[in-house]
């Protein structure tokens, strides 16, 4: 596995996952077999849980806590909690079904417009939130925390010094 550097900060970590979603959407789209798409629903259901859940355990706690993100930090909540539900209802739906394909249709709108507001106004709020120790820290975390090393603290990162 490749070890990560500063070089790699936390909006490009969050924009790969984004971009690594959008690509299993596409075979999921593209996909024709049964057996293709329980594959592909079952990947992306994983990884949007799995940087859903990473983001919500290093990122919110911390947007939280500034006045200038508490109301971003509350509507990616949200986000998150309806595409949560979303993948859930979509779970117990036939894939062969129009059904799913019309759920499917809105499961993607939904994270793609997550995902683009995540790049322009969280991203806007995090540069003028954060300074770029604390960005550097939470890219660390969101990486420990995407491997399973189990690194979830949420206190608020060191500004640096005369800050």
């Amino acid at each position: 596995m490749r070890e990560r550097n500063c070089k790699e900060d936390i909006f490009h970590l969050i924009k790969e996952d984004h971009k690594r979603v959008r690509e299993i959407i596409d075979q999921i789209q593209n996909g024709e077999e049964t057996t293709q798409l329980k594959k592909g629903f079952k990947l992306l259901r994983s990884e949007v849980l799995r940087h859903a859940e990473v983001e919500e355990r290093v990122l919110h706690p911390l947007l939280k806590k500034r006045e200038e993100t508490k109301t971003a930090a509350a509507d990616f909540e949200k986000d998150c909690e309806n595409i949560r539900r979303s993948f859930d209802e979509l779970a117990v739906v036939d894939e062969k079904s129009k059904e799913w394909k019309g759920r499917f249709e809105s499961l993607r709108r939904n994270i793609e417009h997550h995902a683009l507001e995540e790049e322009k106004k969280g991203f806007r709020l995090l540069r003028m939130a954060f300074d770029r120790d604390e960005l550097r820290t939470m890219a660390e975390r969101f990486v420990q925390s995407k491997a399973g090393y189990g690194y979830f603290a949420i206190e608020e990162p060191r500004r640096a010094s005369g800050m």
